[in-house]
């Protein structure tokens, strides 16, 4: 029975140059949870504001209600379509505005959980 594994190295054999990791993509990744977590902040602040300043409860009799429940699928449908020809700041825009309209669209969550619907 032959070793399947000949030629590979364990984890603990790498090189030195190795074990601070690749600098280039830890700031990368650092800056993709950033947005991320702006993202989630932006989605809190909108939620939370939509139903503490009564704007989802206006909206909800209205079908200006059906358009912000679904416009969050329409930019993920626009995102998945035009990512590749989508410069970045558009891509940050349909983000950003992408958050915001998840938080305004989940605002009856703070209603309904809070006895205030």
């Amino acid at each position: 029975m032959g070793n399947d594994f000949a030629g590979h190295t364990a984890p603990g054999d790498l090189p030195r140059r190795w074990e601070g990791g690749n600098f280039g993509l830890r700031r990368y990744m650092q800056r993709v949870y950033k947005y991320m977590a702006g993202g989630l902040m932006l989605t809190g602040v909108m939620a939370y504001g939509g139903a503490a300043s009564g704007v989802y409860t206006a909206i909800t009799a209205t079908p200006l209600f059906w358009i912000v429940l679904l416009a969050p699928l329409a930019l993920v449908v626009l995102l998945s379509w035009r990512i590749e020809r989508m410069s970045a700041a558009a891509a940050k825009m349909c983000f950003w505005t992408y958050a915001a309209l998840v938080g305004l669209s989940l605002s009856g969550i703070f209603l309904v959980y809070t006895w205030r619907a």
